[in-house]
């Protein structure tokens, strides 16, 4: 039997054992067909999605629009064999284990845990590139990744105790090192307005701060109990002149002034294992949590809604790793082990809002 029909004969197989479930989440036969199906054959638009994931009392702040699992290969350089994650045909690239997203315009960067890959995938023609020998560069499975206007971009290796900073093409520009403070790198960040790189580790518990040319200058917070003190890091995020940190055992969230000042916390009773946050332009703070895989959206410090949960239907999860938030109001999710990206259009702010969730 031809591997081709040996999938088809397994999804045929498979599909209807699932379809209650995936039924309950209220899709249409149509829509899970060509959710399930997406990229097995061709690799195709980010599929859309019909349905709801949130509870029918909570505003509508994201809509399910599509998810990445495929692309058709487009190879730059000299890729040699690195992080194929090839099933099916040599022209198609699989996702296996995707832990970070980010990018601008039609082009993200998508790195995945398993092989070390790190890849460009372009949202018009949905091929996705291996970028170059940039997966050999770690010591350990990459995790945090920012990426810059122009599409350069930093990814960090925990276990070698460093952040590498690539050019848009997956060539090694610089590399963040100091053995002194830097001890498990977590997240990433770049600030334009002061020229900055943020680290977060997530042993030492603190952001070290290094200029453009990587070298160190100062860190943000303490290991400590109470506000401007921090634990666990698990992310970290920029809006403006606020610092947003995550942490899985100390205060869940704290909005810090870049000098470190401590402004205010939030979801000390609606979050458990914080993993990422992001800002839309409505001020709303999206944090995905670990514990239930879910997306918690809060208006200033107020929960407002409680999106997705644990599954692998649309709109729901298994272990996000990451988000980005994209200049055209998408919100890109690292589904990790669903081996997928979910795409979600983010819903116009509206005067009329339900009375807030208590914490």
């Amino acid at each position: 039997m031809s591997q081709c029909c040996a999938r088809k004969r397994w999804f045929a197989v498979i599909i209807p054992l699932f379809m209650p479930v995936l039924l309950a989440a209220g899709c249409s036969k149509e829509a899970l067909k060509e959710y399930a199906l997406a990229g097995e054959s061709e690799p195709a638009e980010p599929t859309p999605i019909v349905g709801r994931f949130r509870n029918k009392d909570e505003p509508e702040i994201l809509r399910p629009v599509g998810v990445i699992t495929t692309g058709k290969r487009a190879e730059i350089g000299v890729t040699g064999e690195v992080a194929r994650l090839l099933t099916g045909s040599d022209d198609t690239v699989r996702l296996q284990q995707p832990v970070a997203v980010g990018g601008y315009g039609d082009t993200m960067i998508i790195v995945d845990a398993m092989e070390h890959g790190i890849y460009r995938y372009n949202r018009k023609d949905h091929t996705i590139a291996t970028l170059g020998e940039a997966g050999k560069q770690f010591a350990g499975d990459p995790m945090g990744l920012y990426v810059e206007k122009d599409l350069s971009f930093y990814v960090c290796d925990p276990v070698g105790k460093q952040v590498f900073y690539f050019d848009r093409n997956g060539n090694v520009l610089r590399v963040y090192q100091d053995l002194k403070n830097l001890s498990r790198p977590v997240d990433v960040i770049y600030d334009e307005l002061s020229n900055q790189v943020l680290v977060a580790d997530g042993s030492f518990s603190h952001i070290v701060v290094f200029d453009k040319m990587g070298q160190p200058l100062s860190a943000i917070g303490d290991r400590g109990t109470g506000p401007g003190r921090f634990r666990a890091i698990t992310s970290i995020n920029k809006i403006n002149d606020s610092l947003y940190v995550t942490d899985r055992l100390e205060l869940p969230v704290q909005e810090l002034a870049m000098n470190g000042e401590f402004h205010f916390s939030f979801g000390e009773n609606a979050l458990t294992w914080p993993t990422a946050v992001v800002v839309d332009k409505y001020q709303r703070l999206y944090v995905s949590d670990r514990s239930d895989n879910s997306i918690r959206v809060f208006d200033d410090i107020r929960l407002i809604a409680t999106l997705g949960g644990t599954g692998a239907a649309p709109g729901r999860f298994r272990l996000i790793t990451d988000m980005w938030l994209s200049d055209d109001d998408m919100l890109y999710v690292a589904d990790s082990l669903n081996q997928r990206i979910q795409v979600f259009e983010v819903v116009a702010d509206t005067p009329q809002m339900p009375n807030f969730i208590s914490q």
